[in-house]
């Protein structure tokens, strides 16, 4: 049963990513993307853990330090990726986006002193060929042509290893996964709220003016019930599965990935975008099966 909750879980990601493409192009801000599930659902979450009497606020400072340090990172990432998502192909932006792993891996040698044997450091190198060869533009005989929605995408892979590092150093200072989802909750509406409405207004965009239209949008009814239970769906398997599980499960979005790619947005897909799709996912699958 887990299995295929995961499967469908990481199988459904091309298609929220497909419907926030479709957000921006129609001008919704990057951060009103990111945020609306968390203004919708978490509260609902919240709900439910009163209810079942597994409310436990953390009450250790540091969660909310890592935590919100988090957040701020995430913020970023959120907009390098919907940037990405509007500037390259939507085929690129995903399967390069699967390598958050490499930089999160790097970061934890770094910071929290955790060991990469030979296989793991090889996967890594693998990983890297992976982009190597989507990079390969054939037809201008150059090894290296990064489009700005590609150099985006490998920005947010970048930075969001600072924000597996930041959850890892938070779930370090709670007591229980119900006091973990209760601080998340608490500290995502918090944090997320304050840097939407400063970002927006920055922009001289109204927060609430950007969140209605958002919400307006005819196909809002899909996307925000689909992406909050994904959400929701997500935390709870991060506890029932073993994490190789879970990501080796989640290479299913590549061939979703593909239909959407050619179907959808009637993207060209190279010979070398397929063999850098291959050693990427080869990288994801050795990486975790060899840890």
């Amino acid at each position: 049963m887990f299995t295929l909750l995961t499967i469908l879980s990481k199988g459904s990601a091309p298609y929220w990513n497909m419907w926030k493409r479709k957000y921006a192009e129609d001008g919704i801000a990057p951060l009103t993307i990111a945020h609306v599930s968390n203004l919708i659902g978490h509260p609902i979450g919240i709900a439910i853990l009163i209810i079942s009497g597994f409310f436990i606020l953390p009450l250790d400072p540091l969660f909310y330090l890592y935590w919100f340090s988090l957040i701020g990172v995430a913020a970023i990432v959120t907009m390098f990726t919907i940037y990405g998502l509007l500037e390259t192909k939507f085929f690129t932006t995903q399967v390069i986006g699967s390598l958050k792993f490499v930089s999160s891996s790097i970061l934890a040698v770094i910071f929290l002193h955790e060991k990469l044997n030979g296989w793991s450091i090889f996967a890594l190198v693998l990983g890297v060929i992976g982009v190597i060869f989507f990079s390969w533009d054939k037809k201008e005989k150059r090894l290296f042509a990064f489009d700005k929605g590609m150099i985006f995408t490998i920005i947010a892979v970048i930075l969001s290893g600072f924000s597996s590092i930041f959850y890892k150093l938070a779930t370090l200072h709670v007591g229980s996964p119900a006091s973990l989802f209760t601080g998340r909750f608490i500290a995502d509406l918090i944090g997320w709220t304050l840097i939407w409405v400063i970002v927006l207004l920055a922009m001289k965009k109204n927060p609430l003016k950007d969140l209605n239209a958002l919400v307006q949008k005819p196909y809002s009814k899909i996307f925000l019930p689909g992406d909050i239970i994904t959400t929701f769906l997500d935390s709870w398997l991060v506890y029932m599965l073993p994490v190789i599980t879970i990501s080796v499960l989640g290479t299913i979005a590549f061939p979703v990935t593909y239909f959407i790619s050619y179907f959808k947005y009637k993207e060209r897909i190279t010979a070398s975008m397929w063999l850098g799709t291959l050693c990427i996912a080869s990288s994801i699958i050795i990486f975790l099966l060899f840890k």
